[in-house]
């Protein structure tokens, strides 16, 4: 007898109690950052202020409160249209409570050498207009692929020399760690997209996983081996990008088990509709048609 959509969602997750390590909201934290977070340097008034910043759309402003709930500071201001951003200035904050997070947790994108060069900022006030303009240069931001070509700023003669130790130890260590469940849960809520799509020549609608990184091969790497996807990665030569994406049963009933229960924002509900749908409409063309169409819906709500 098949399985309820409620039952089989209900028995995943006795299954997990034994095998999953608790929740940490700081990793996941980091992984949603590595998807959507910013680390910049502004003017404000006559100073140059280090701001660590999230942009959501509108139609995900409940995740902002999320992370403001749980870091206990930061606002949440409107920016631009359907847009809204989490942000704390507040160098003593950010060198207090935001710092000490991504030291331990590191970021595994190529985002860390934005980080790298901000933190440096952070600490060292007098160094800020150098570092702002670093972080614009395009010769920074076409060497993001590659975490072993970032060089520290010089703070004095005598501490150059530990800074660049520290930097090419911790991108040594990074390119060793494997990103954990909390930060991919992160990760995939801000850059990862649950879809159906028509797929082969009677056009059957398919359940489709998917991520796109325009910089970062090595980590789509790493998640196809956590998610046992076999499909390559492909590059887009129009938008100059990686996509990780996967069509297949086996994964798709795999990735409904990893992220059952996970989502904090919104994609909590891409997700379970695209999850259900799996259990419950699977093969079924009209029922996927709809299924379809509502997911395509609440994208455009997003943009």
């Amino acid at each position: 007898m098949r399985q309820s959509a409620c039952e089989y969602l209900k028995n995943m997750s006795y299954q997990r109690l034994n095998v999953e390590p608790s929740f940490n909201f700081h990793e996941w934290l980091v992984g949603f950052t590595d998807g959507s977070g910013c680390f910049s340097i502004t003017q404000q008034s006559q100073n140059l202020q280090c701001t660590f910043k999230i942009t959501q759309s509108v139609y995900n402003y409940r995740v902002l409160y999320y992370i403001k709930k749980n870091i206990g500071y930061g606002s949440i201001t409107q920016d631009g249209f359907k847009r809204v951003q989490y942000c704390i200035r507040d160098t003593k904050i950010l060198k207090q409570i935001i710092l000490p997070i991504f030291e331990i947790y590191p970021l595994h994108t190529s985002k860390h050498i934005v980080y790298v060069l901000w933190k440096q900022a952070l600490l060292y006030p007098e160094l800020r207009s150098v570092v702002q303009s670093r972080i614009l240069s395009a010769s920074y931001l076409t060497c993001l692929d590659n975490l072993f070509e970032v060089k520290p700023i010089e703070v004095t003669k005598q501490s150059d020399s530990d800074v660049r130790r520290a930097i090419l130890s911790k991108s040594l260590s990074q390119k060793r760690l494997e990103p954990t469940k909390s930060w991919i849960v992160g990760f995939v809520e801000a850059d990862g997209s649950f879809f159906l799509t028509k797929k082969g020549s009677e056009g059957d609608i398919v359940h489709t996983f998917c991520i796109t990184q325009k910089h970062d091969y090595a980590l789509l790497e790493q998640l196809k081996k956590r998610f046992h996807i076999k499909a390559k990665i492909k590059h887009n030569q129009k938008t100059k990008a990686y996509v990780l994406e996967t069509t297949n049963t086996r994964n798709i009933r795999f990735l409904i088990q990893f992220f059952h229960g996970t989502f904090k924002g919104m994609k909590s509900l891409e997700y379970r509709i695209w999850a259900r749908s799996f259990v419950k409409n699977k093969g079924l063309s009209d029922e996927l048609l709809t299924v379809q169409n509502q997911l395509r819906k609440l994208k455009k709500v997003k943009v």
